[in-house]
């Protein structure tokens, strides 16, 4: 199964005070560490973000950069006041992704999540195959929600996500919530796990020192 990786890395950082892509955990720069993940997934990974400059020095030599481009998402919505001041959001950042695929589906995660294992996304890249023809997304979902930037999605619903967008939506839950989705069973929830403040930054480091 072809798959390529986009790791959206667009974020302001606003409740963590400081651009967590470039955190380091345990001596390594999150970013670079989920390359290094995507990349054991597939080696055709590209980061979806408005600053290149600013990750370029840090990025696996095999990452290649999709500049975010506002247009990705005010185009498909022929409004510009769907593009918030701080960039395109999730919503467009996956649509131009998914607009640049070349490949049947695409992995889709964010920059901020210090314990995937490229083992387990492997193994859900394996069970593509076993899926419908008509999923458009393998993800996984706690609580009731989707975790909707750490999964897979069928180029084929780029279509779907631009009306989505053009109708005012903005949220990939509510887009989702339409969608035929299949949820990925057996996750585990530790994998997940995902720094947005500095409180889950300490709870991190804790967790990593109390290892043996």
């Amino acid at each position: 199964m072809e798959v390529s990786g986009v790791i959206l890395a667009g974020g302001q950082s606003s409740r963590m005070g400081r651009d967590k892509a470039l955190i380091k955990i345990a001596d390594q720069v999150l970013l670079q560490r989920v390359c290094e993940v995507a990349l054991g997934v597939t080696d055709r990974v590209k980061i979806i973000t408005p600053w290149p400059h600013r990750y370029r020095a840090i990025a696996p030599a095999a990452v290649d950069f999709l500049t975010e481009q506002r247009p990705a998402i005010a185009a498909a919505a022929g409004q510009n006041h769907l593009c918030p001041a701080g960039g395109i959001g999730p919503v467009g950042g996956l649509l131009q992704g998914l607009q640049a695929s070349q490949t049947e589906w695409i992995l889709a995660i964010a920059c901020d999540l210090p314990c995937l294992q490229a083992a387990t996304l492997c193994r859900w890249r394996d069970q593509l195959e076993s899926l419908s023809p008509q999923t458009v997304a393998y993800l996984p979902r706690r609580d009731g929600r989707w975790e909707p930037l750490c999964g897979f999605y069928r180029a084929s619903c780029t279509k779907s996500l631009s009306a989505f967008i053009a109708t005012g939506g903005r949220s990939l839950q509510g887009w989702l919530g339409s969608e035929p989705v299949q949820a990925i069973p057996g996750i585990n929830p530790e994998e997940l796990f995902n720094l947005n403040r500095p409180s889950d930054l300490d709870t991190l480091t804790a967790s990593l020192s109390s290892r043996p």
